[in-house]
Order: C-alpha cells, then sequence, then structure tokens
C-alpha cells in the first residue's frame, strides 16, 4: 500500500510517496523493540519505582509515601503505636522464584536516581546494612511475583517487632523524636507524639545510595 504527502519546507513544495510495510500499536513496537534488544522486564508490583535483574537475582525497590502507621512492638509487654513516617523504600530480592531477603529504608523526599540517598529505618529487627528480619515468614509458593512483593511488605508493618536486633533503633533514631520520649519508655512512644508534617524534615541518618544499596544485595 502507498501512501502520498505533500510537504512544504523553506519555500519548496514536495510530492512524496511512501510504501507502507506494517501498522501496528506502539505497545506491540515497543514489545517486539525490548524483545530485539534482550530487554524483558516481569509484570511490576504497586508502587515499584526500580527493577533490576543480576544473573538469578531479581530487585524490586518500592515507594510507600509518608504517612502513619500503626506498629506493635513487644518489650515488657506488647503495644500498638501510630508512628508517622517519611517515604519509606524496601528492596525485595527474589533469587530465581524465592524470596530471599527484604530491606528497608527511609527517605525525606522522593527517590529520583540510583544515586539517591536512602536513610536508615531506625525500627528494631532491621540490620544496619537495612536488611530486616523476617523471622519465620513464608509465602504462598503459587503466587505470583507482584503478590508475593506485596505480602512481604504487608507482613513487615503487620508483623510484631520485638527486641532481637535493636542497633538500628538504638544508635540511628532521630533526636528530635528522643526528646519527645518520656523516661524509662520505647522510642515509639515519643514517635507517637511526632507531629505528622515533621516526618520529612527529621535529619533521618544517611545509609547508602540506591545502587550502593542493589550491589549489596546481589552480594
Amino acid at each position: 500500500m502507498n501512501e502520498q504527502s505533500v510537504l512544504i519546507e523553506n519555500g519548496v513544495v514536495t510530492l512524496m510517496e511512501k510504501r507502507v510495510i506494517k501498522r501496528v500499536s506502539v505497545s506491540a513496537f515497543n514489545d517486539a523493540l525490548a524483545s530485539s534488544l534482550g530487554i524483558r522486564t516481569p509484570i511490576l508490583p504497586a508502587g515499584c519505582v526500580l527493577y533490576a535483574k543480576h544473573n538469578e537475582r531479581a530487585y524490586f525497590l518500592l515507594e510507600q509515601p509518608p504517612g502513619v502507621r500503626q506498629v506493635r512492638f513487644s518489650a515488657s509487654r506488647s503495644r500498638t503505636y501510630a508512628i508517622p513516617v517519611p517515604y519509606a523504600y524496601f528492596g525485595v530480592v527474589f533469587h530465581n522464584f524465592a524470596l530471599e531477603s527484604l530491606f528497608a529504608y527511609f527517605s525525606p523526599r522522593q527517590v529520583q536516581s540510583t544515586g539517591a540517598a536512602l536513610c536508615h529505618a531506625p525500627l528494631p529487627n532491621i540490620r544496619r546494612d537495612g536488611h530486616v528480619c523476617l523471622g519465620e515468614y513464608r509465602f504462598r509458593v503459587t503466587a505470583d511475583v507482584p503478590t508475593r512483593v506485596a505480602d512481604v511488605v504487608r507482613y513487615f508493618w503487620e508483623s510484631e517487632f520485638n527486641e532481637d536486633i535493636l542497633e538500628v533503633y538504638q544508635s540511628h533514631m532521630p533526636e528530635r523524636i528522643q526528646e519527645l520520649t518520656p523516661e524509662a519508655q520505647p522510642y515509639f512512644a515519643g514517635w507517637a507524639k511526632l507531629p505528622p508534617e515533621e516526618a520529612t524534615t527529621l535529619p533521618w541518618v544517611r545509609c547508602s545510595t540506591v545502587a550502593e544499596a542493589i550491589d549489596r544485595a546481589f552480594g
């Protein structure tokens, strides 16, 4: 099929004829281009802002906007606290189809590049590199990847934090929250008093860049 068109440029009129080989949708063209270049990504989970793959490992970085989170903490007794948090980022790592690890971070602002800084999330059960201790967590083997990713992040917030790992919670808690904490009370008691709008203004302690976090996860 031939198509004719007229081009008027610099005072000259040009009659052109072109032959149409094939018509496809833009999405189909993009899929074909990605396939020809060897680029293919899975269906990404909701809130995923970055996907990376290295050998048999896949890394999904999820973003959650600032908000108030209900957390349970068991010290001498179990209590629930409503704490305001800044942007929360979760690095979910799979080895083939098996969940390998979860990393948690905070940020006072949205991450815009792999060079952006991620901060420590000063919560119990998180190691200095952001690695979360998931305890006895198990996911449904038959679930798809987006479901697995959403489920482990949901589990993180709904699980009960305990005193097994407290190094980040104790050493990287912002001074403002420490000042709000009554004597002999856990930091969560002071954190719950923090006005929500202050969550993105506190000097959260830097942990690593996004690129460094991914490299660490891939080992």
